[in-house]
């Protein structure tokens, strides 16, 4: 609650409520509604019945899903290198969704497009950032092909 109280953008404010034998997601509906209020809640049944009743809910189960990354590390992809990196050796590109991915040994690729693959992933207050390497294209071997003799 001290958290929530310091966002700027919020409006906190913590009501007194006295104890008695109202179910405890039945008194937060109430609640609510008197103060016009958003329910806040990992609870999906809570959240469920809050938006029959017309009150604005975020499931914070929602909100650590719509905040995952996209790709995890192992996984490649394809950017193409706009900049270069701060450190030597280092070129940037961006995702689709607009994060940026730093790609290293990758400053002799500028402008070009090239195959990464996720080595990590970070979540700041500014936004999110991956970090990358230059994938390694493994190519499949070829099975040497026996054809039938043709001699008869």
């Amino acid at each position: 609650m001290n958290e929530l109280e310091r966002v700027i953008y919020v409006n906190t404010e913590i009501l007194q409520d006295e104890l008695d034998r109202t179910p405890v997601d039945e008194r937060l509906i109430e609640l609510a509604k008197e103060n016009r209020g958003l329910i806040l809640t990992c609870d999906f049944n809570l959240a469920k019945v809050a938006a029959t009743e017309k009150i604005d809910t975020l499931n914070i189960n929602d909100l650590a899903l719509v905040m995952r990354s996209e790709f995890l590390p192992g996984e490649k992809l394809t950017v193409k290198i706009i900049s270069l990196g701060s450190n030597p050796k280092q070129g940037v590109g961006y995702l689709p969704d607009g994060t940026m991915v730093v790609v290293d040994n990758a400053a002799s690729k500028l402008n070009s497009v090239v195959t990464v693959e996720f080595v990590r992933f970070l979540q700041t207050s500014a936004g999110k950032m991956m970090f990358a390497k230059i994938a390694t294209e493994t190519k499949a071997k070829k099975k040497p092909s026996r054809r039938k003799s043709q001699k008869r």
